[in-house]
């Protein structure tokens, strides 16, 4: 049972393919900076805030489109030992079809959440299967090239309890 996630999920990404018609294909390409959270009450302050994050992202479809996306959030604690958080996510995105003006959205990815930990003479990773849901906006002026806001909760299948996130992007994003 602790590990049928990860076969729901495999299947999941890939019926993903088959989802998204030929037809009517559009591209969409997102990259920028963003902001990670961990709503977790073990953490003081200083261990909750990941300021130093970016992201990447590809969409293709229309209405509803296929979307892989990376990022990364980096800290670095007391000098000592560097937390490098990172996920692999694949998914749906449903939005409007415009490609002028704002174009807000809706996601739910699916994937991986490693953490990897270096310094104080250890090095260690782990990974864990992630949900995340997100909503953003594309501002797109004439031409394909614009500005996106979003932003996501990250569910994180850790043993026990589990672990939540929130993250918080802005980047560029080319639409064709």
């Amino acid at each position: 049972m602790q590990h049928s996630w990860k076969l729901l999920a495999c299947a999941f990404l890939m019926a993903l393919p088959s989802s998204a018609p030929a037809a009517a294909q559009a591209v969409e390409v997102s990259g920028g900076y963003d902001f990670l959270r961990v709503l977790d009450e073990e953490l003081g302050d200083e261990g909750k805030n990941f300021p130093s994050g970016w992201y990447g992202d590809l969409a293709v479809g229309g209405t509803v489109a296929v979307v892989g996306q990376v990022s990364a959030n980096y800290k670095t604690f007391e000098d000592l030992y560097d937390l490098k958080l990172l996920t692999y996510m694949g998914g749906v995105r449903v939005g409007g079809r415009g490609t002028q003006g704002a174009v807000p959205f809706v996601q739910v990815l699916g994937g991986a959440f490693r953490s990897s930990v270096s310094g104080l003479g250890a090095d260690e990773s782990e990974s864990d299967g992630a949900l995340q849901v997100g909503v953003g906006v594309n501002f797109l002026p004439a031409g394909g090239i614009g500005l996106r806001l979003g932003a996501d909760y990250i569910r994180v299948f850790t043993e026990g309890e589990g672990t939540n996130a929130v993250r918080f992007g802005v980047g560029i994003v080319f639409k064709r």
